[in-house]
């Protein structure tokens, strides 16, 4: 199984196996999700609402996402957000 799995269900779960710099399955579960989620949201932007495609918006849009949820699931989240 690869980085670009054919199956979107395995390419998630394939974060839960990797504990890379011991951050938590979920916290790498959380960001795959805020991601996959801005850019579904930024490409229907670009087909319906006709704008140009923005990889920083979609970046910034993705790690807010991922940082409020995770403020949110996690207790004892306390990272600020701007660190």
């Amino acid at each position: 199984m690869g980085a670009f799995s054919e199956n979107p269900k395995q390419h998630f779960l394939q974060h839960s196996y990797y504990n890379l710099s011991r951050l938590r399955p979920q916290r790498w579960q959380t960001w795959w999700i805020a991601l996959t989620w801005c850019i579904w949201q930024h490409r229907n932007r670009m087909v319906f609402q006709n704008e140009s495609f923005n990889s920083r918006k979609v970046m910034v849009d993705a790690l807010f996402y991922c940082w409020t949820w995770l403020k949110n699931l996690e207790k004892g989240f306390d990272i600020p957000f701007h660190s």
